[in-house]
């Protein structure tokens, strides 16, 4: 999420700043698919956030585009 302390979070822990995506979803399968392909992602890492959280366009983008999909449990 684009909040100031998950950003430092990212820096502090070694992530460059062009490889931040810090937006406010849920996005559309379509959207999330052209991050995935833009950015060379190969994993998404995400918890069951439900349909009101994007969950199944990010699924149905991974599985679209063959990359890992792994679900935290809270």
């Amino acid at each position: 999420l684009p909040y100031e302390d998950s950003i430092r979070r990212c820096h502090a822990s070694g992530i460059k700043r062009k490889n931040i995506i810090a937006m406010q979803g849920p996005f559309s399968q379509d959207l999330n698919r052209a991050i995935i392909r833009q950015f060379g992602i190969d994993c998404i890492v995400t918890k069951q956030s439900g349909k009101e959280g994007g969950f199944f366009e990010k699924l149905g983008a991974s599985i679209e585009t063959g990359i890992w999909f792994i679900v935290v449990n809270k």
